[in-house]
This record gives structure tokens, C-alpha cells and sequence, in this order.
């Protein structure tokens, strides 16, 4: 058994209430008593529970963070940058991922409330809000991340998909190109819509018209990025791919030299998410940086607002992003 309460008020010689006193940073205790107390704490290795001073302060001082998949270095670099803020502020981060399955996400949303954690922070995953409706009616501070749920009032920090798309597509336009493919996330996502919108506020600007057989749909991983492409490539005859995640950028790119087409040349090609290896490339791969980090600061900072019992209205934050110009297009 270990060491408790009890033990180090005998030590001590007090009384296991002025323990409790200097373990939850009561004024109620001297500071020679005080100092006297965590001494006696010290040399015996001794450590409060966590979840009994978390039941007596209705506080645990952690914060619960659901992402569709961790391997997805986007969501990772957004959590690194919401731990940070966390840290600084002393909370502690417990992160989970839905595999973009709304079952799995109304469990994980369930066992986080049953933690006691003073926050969420979700990347929603399904198109139905049944579990996003029922976490806003309760106590606990919510901010959504990256995806924005449609008809929900909550606090949402993403990025400006439809300015960086409309931008990306109509510099293909300007450099000739006519035929454009995109290949994007699943229909509901609002990143997905606000790419939509950019796409053909670009193509209506140019006068060029938009053909829905051009917009493929799929998760963001590379077996998709080489299948879609392939068929934009060899089905549709694009002369552009615009890609919406790293990995279906690569797919676009490994199946445009596998095809033997000529990048720039024969297919313009870019991609969101610049991570380093699109420098690596021959040619180097034109990308749309992605401020993930700054994106999950943005919403722990937003989060701890909440969580001080801040009452202002709801907020959609909206960070910008920037294009970097290569080779491939």
C-alpha cells in the first residue's frame, strides 16, 4: 500500500486536515506549516490523487482532443501546437481518434465526459450531429476543429479552404490551364464544400465551364491519390490536379510519372498540406501551406476562454494560408 494522507500528517505531526489544507493551497495553513508539510511530502515520495482533489474541485485540469486519425501528420502537428498552449498553462492533453467512425466517436466523446476532462476539442467525423448536438447541452466547453458542424452554434477554428482554393485555381487558369481535376474529401465535410465553392468561384470568374465529373471524392490517403488521379488522367484527360491533402498529392504525382506525363507540361499539379518532402520532389511540388500548429493554439487559447467562464458569442475563426509556388505547375 502506499503512502497516505495519514502518514504524513503523523509524520509531520499535524493533523491529516491541514495536509488536505496544504495539498489544495488552502490560506488556512501558516507558511512555516506549509513548507513544513511539503518537506515531510517530499521525502516521502508522497503524491496526492488526482481524482480525489479533481471530485473536490470539480477540476481535473485536462483537456480531451479527437482526431480522425493520428498517422495523418496534419492532425498531428495541430495537436502538438494545442499542447503547447496546454502546457503552458498547466492541463494536460488526452488525445483520441474516431477513425472517422460516428460510433466510435459518440464512445470516445462518452468516455471523455466520464473522465471528468474541463474541455473538448473535435474534429467532427460524420455527417449526422446527434453527437455533437447532445456534447453542446452539456457543461462542457467545446471548440471544433479543422471541420465546422453546419446548423450547430458552437466555436470552430479551421482554415480558409475556399480563399486558398479560389487562389490555387485561378493561377492554374491564368498559366492555360482548362481542364481541371480536384481531388477532394468526403461531400459533407465543410472543408470539402468551401474547396467546392473556391473551385467554381474560380472557373465562373474565367468564364470556364464547371463539370461535376471533374470533382472526385475519397478519403485523403495515397491508394486513393493514385487511383482518382489515374482516372482524372486517363479518363477525363485533365490538364491540372488539385489535390486536397499531402498524400492524395504524392498519388497525383507517382501516377502522373507512371503514366509518363510531363509535369508541368502535360498535367499542372498541387497539393495542400506542404510537408518537406515536396521540396524533395523532381519536379519540386507547388503546395498550399497549412498552419496546423497555429490552427490548434488558436483553439486551446479559445477552449481556456470557455473554460473561464468566458460568455461572448460563438466564433468561427478563420486562418489563412499560403501558396508556394514550385516546378509542378
Amino acid at each position: 500500500m502506499g503512502i497516505t494522507m495519514k502518514d504524513v500528517a503523523k509524520k509531520a505531526g499535524v493533523s491529516t486536515a491541514t495536509v488536505s489544507y496544504v495539498v489544495n493551497n488552502s490560506k488556512r495553513v501558516s507558511e512555516q506549516t506549509c513548507k513544513k508539510v511539503k518537506k515531510v511530502m517530499a521525502a516521502m515520495d508522497y503524491y496526492p490523487s488526482a481524482i480525489g482533489r479533481s471530485l473536490r474541485v470539480q477540476r481535473t485540469r485536462t483537456i480531451g482532443l479527437m482526431v480522425p486519425v493520428l498517422s495523418n501528420q496534419y492532425f498531428t502537428t495541430a495537436a502538438h501546437g494545442i499542447g503547447e498552449i496546454l502546457q503552458q498553462n498547466g492541463y494536460s492533453l488526452i488525445i483520441t481518434e474516431s477513425n472517422e467512425d460516428m460510433a466510435a466517436e459518440k464512445k470516445i466523446i462518452q468516455a471523455l465526459h466520464s473522465l471528468m476532462v474541463d474541455g473538448l476539442i473535435l474534429v467532427p467525423c460524420g455527417p449526422r450531429q446527434d453527437n455533437l448536438q447532445r456534447v453542446l447541452q452539456s457543461s462542457c466547453p467545446v471548440v471544433f476543429l479543422d471541420r465546422r458542424p453546419e446548423r450547430l452554434k458552437a466555436d470552430s477554428v479551421v482554415l480558409d479552404n475556399f480563399l486558398s482554393t479560389h487562389t490555387a485555381i485561378k493561377q492554374l487558369i491564368e498559366k492555360g490551364r482548362k481542364k481541371i481535376g480536384i481531388l477532394l474529401g468526403a461531400t459533407w465535410f465543410s472543408t470539402t464544400k468551401d474547396r467546392i465553392r473556391g473551385y467554381r468561384q474560380a472557373l465562373k470568374e474565367a468564364g470556364l465551364k464547371f463539370n461535376p465529373r471533374l470533382i472526385l471524392h475519397s478519403d485523403y490517403g495515397l491508394d486513393a491519390g493514385l487511383n482518382l488521379s489515374q482516372h482524372l488522367l486517363e479518363k477525363m484527360g485533365v490538364d491540372a490536379i488539385f489535390a486536397a491533402s499531402s498524400n492524395l498529392t504524392l498519388g497525383a504525382f507517382l501516377t502522373a510519372n507512371r503514366l509518363k506525363k510531363s509535369i508541368p507540361q502535360d498535367v499542372a499539379i498541387i497539393g495542400c498540406d506542404d510537408l518537406p518532402w515536396a521540396n524533395a520532389t523532381h519536379p519540386r511540388l507547388s503546395m498550399i501551406e497549412q498552419p496546423a500548429c497555429e490552427m490548434g493554439k488558436m483553439a486551446a487559447e479559445l477552449l481556456l476562454k470557455r473554460i473561464g467562464k468566458y460568455q461572448g458569442s460563438n466564433q468561427v475563426v478563420f486562418l489563412p494560408t499560403r501558396i508556394h509556388n514550385r516546378q509542378s505547375t
